[in-house]
């Protein structure tokens, strides 16, 4: 009896050892696991931050649309001749104090830089709203109607950086159909003008020359793009790393609910999450002064209420800052999966060379455990965004 009650004593002490080695081995392991998951989700950033830009500095793009001319329903929603102020390399959307940060990069070019190209073949007036498009190499083809919506990019050399200017065919003259060019070897007539013909009318104003800031005229051997139906809008292809469903996710913001995906993660957020036990994502830019690639001072973005509550000064000054930006600074902060019974995590990290306490306390934590109870690794870089600097 006295054996048995001994060797069952034995029992419960090796079992309860085993088990608290077992625990620490699990919290050890998790702890690596997190440090792993936040360096694979900086290297992922790293790599995209790099190439932020290089469709937009691309010289042959940069060349043809140094800008934009655009209108819709009377509102001027581009005119200006720096395209850069337009569409940004890198945007960071703030979180505030205590949510994730969203970084917006640019990986690619508009859609319509590959499609149909049609060639202007007689100097535009200023004051015309026709342009004459013919190509004897082209067969008589269905390409043009009335309807669609074109971008006319400036003849290269662009010397005078004129900006391409987005319009919407009303009419087509010059063939034996009104509606449509069919034979591009004798060549069409395709008006553009805001009351011409019987389309209605969102994208042309009623003088383009005194709307917009810089004049539309183009000469012979400047292009016309057709943009693909119900795409209107010239913009680059922009990818977005934020933090949600407990992992890193990248994607597309133009095919997906960015919202949707990162707070209800629906079962597809699999097919987005690039690094898991990722709670944190903290982004700040890089701006030098004028005329200079020196960093002077990192900054963060702004909340939307923050951007909203701006006046026109206030934008404008933002803007100015934004295309001085040279590089953006991230920290990556990953959880471990197993939470320890007490306090493992007296402080939250600090990171930007501790200019930034971090708010972990928005991530969501079992019932009975706070976010003191994990342990946490932040992983920080610099990224230099190349193509702004060699493009300055």
């Amino acid at each position: 009896m006295i054996g048995l009650v001994v060797g069952l004593i034995v029992t419960l002490a090796i079992t309860s050892s085993v088990a608290t080695i077992g625990k620490q081995f699990r919290i050890t392991g998790a702890g690596h696991t997190a440090a792993e998951g936040a360096q694979v989700a900086v290297a992922l950033m790293d790599r995209d931050l790099r190439s932020a830009g290089a469709a937009l500095f691309n010289g042959s793009f940069a060349n043809l649309c140094p800008g934009f001319n655009m209108y819709d329903k009377g509102v001027v929603t581009a005119d200006n001749g720096n395209l850069y102020s337009l569409h940004y390399p890198v945007r960071i959307e703030s979180g505030g104090a205590s949510a994730p940060d969203v970084v917006e990069i640019m990986v690619g070019v508009p859609e319509f830089y590959s499609g149909e190209i049609l060639p202007i073949v007689k100097e535009m007036p200023s004051s015309s709203d026709i342009m004459k498009i013919s190509d004897p190499n082209l067969a008589s083809e269905d390409q043009l109607h009335v309807g669609d919506t074109v971008l006319v990019v400036q003849a290269p050399p662009n010397e005078a950086k004129a900006p391409c200017t987005r319009f919407k065919v009303t009419k087509i003259s010059g063939q034996t159909q009104s509606d449509q060019c069919t034979n591009f070897k004798t060549g069409c007539n395709v008006h553009f003008g805001s009351t011409a013909g019987d389309v209605t009318n969102d994208f042309n104003p009623v003088n383009p020359n005194t709307t917009y800031t810089k004049p539309v005229s183009y000469s012979a051997g400047s292009l016309i793009f057709k943009m693909p139906p119900g795409w209107a809008n010239p913009e680059f292809e922009y990818v977005q790393y934020a933090v949600g469903c407990g992992a890193l996710l990248r994607y597309d913001p133009k095919k997906v609910d960015p919202l949707k995906l990162r707070t209800e993660c629906p079962a597809s957020y699999k097919n987005y999450a690039m690094a898991a036990d990722i709670v944190m994502l903290k982004a700040q830019y890089g701006i030098s002064t004028d005329g200079s690639d020196q960093i002077a001072v990192w900054e963060e973005a702004p909340t939307a209420a923050q951007y909203s509550a701006f006046n026109a000064t206030q934008r404008d000054d933002y803007h100015k800052k934004l295309q001085r930006v040279k590089a953006v600074r991230m920290a990556m902060v990953a959880r471990s999966r197993e939470p320890d019974t007490g306090t493992v995590t007296a402080q939250a990290p600090g990171v930007f060379d501790g200019t930034l306490t971090l708010n972990l306390g928005g991530a969501a934590v079992p019932a009975g455990k706070t976010w003191q109870n994990y342990r946490y690794r932040a992983h920080e870089t610099v990224v230099p965004l190349r193509n702004p600097l060699w493009n300055r």
